[in-house]
């Protein structure tokens, strides 16, 4: 976090710190540099609340108060925000996540201190799954996974119609099909433009991971899909992550049934 280069002692690690051990804390959590300190969004299961904390310093040695960014009770049930993806806006924190109650994709943004947030914008019903966000363009763009739209598998994209996410467009849908299911995928920022990877799984057992990108940067066009990788006998492939490394896009994944491995590949 502090930008130096990696020393040769980098193998070694200290104990780790405790941020947050009231309830039951700490579940999908999302680790980001948010002004040059390290800052974390993540789970009260206890209390079905999402919560965002920051260290006072950039190594992470010190963190202040955990600030509950969102909770809902409508008087007989609290909804649970799941799936929460986190992203920066110039150096502020964006967060997207689904309520479980409403089954909504929500938007909500930090102000400039973080300890206090803006008001949590309703984004679209039914796409919900899978969610991830990242900053291209100037605006918060997420990529949303749905398994019971109108009876298909939907892979969407929104973009915020402005960089404060309290409009948003319609959602581009990306990929649509019955014969398979979307897992899991990761939007990130290559040339510009957003681009994603996603699994897929068959009910042959098969499995792919593939990669696609936007042609401009309101992501009104794409590229056709390209299979990075295919698996037959239920070879599982998950948890992709994409990144542009020196020009190029690349990703990794784990590949594996009982035992996964972790790959990597980048285009040429």
């Amino acid at each position: 976090p502090s930008g130096r280069p990696a020393s040769a002692s980098v193998a070694a690690w200290p104990a780790p710190l405790t941020v947050h051990s009231t309830n039951v804390v700490g579940r999908d959590p999302m680790l980001a540099v948010v002004k040059f300190n390290p800052a974390i969004l993540y789970h009260d299961i206890g209390n079905k609340n999402l919560l965002y904390v920051s260290a006072t310093d950039t190594n992470g040695v010190a963190w202040g108060t955990p600030t509950n960014i969102y909770s809902y009770y409508d008087g007989v049930s609290a909804a649970t925000p799941a799936a929460p993806a986190m992203g920066l806006l110039n150096t502020t924190p964006v967060v997207s996540f689904y309520e479980t109650l409403d089954q909504d994709l929500w938007f909500l943004a930090g102000n400039a201190g973080e300890t206090s947030w803006n008001e949590p914008f309703p984004v679209r019903l039914e796409f919900r799954d899978q969610l991830s966000m990242k900053t291209i363009g100037g605006v918060p763009t997420a990529l949303a996974v749905s398994s019971a739209w109108q009876g298909q598998e939907y892979v969407a994209v929104f973009r915020a119609s402005n960089a404060l996410g309290d409009a948003w467009s319609a959602p581009i849908l990306v990929f649509t099909n019955r014969a398979f299911s979307f897992d899991l995928s990761d939007v990130a920022d290559v040339g510009g433009q957003p681009a994603f990877a996603i699994t897929q799984t068959y009910q042959s057992g098969s499995n792919s991971l593939t990669y696609r990108r936007a042609t401009n940067a309101t992501a009104t066009g794409w590229t056709a899909p390209t299979v990075i990788q295919f698996t037959t006998n239920y070879v599982d492939l998950d948890e992709p992550c994409v990144a542009e490394i020196a020009g190029r896009p690349a990703i990794s994944f784990t590949r594996g049934s009982m035992n996964d491995d972790l790959y990597y590949a980048r285009a040429l």
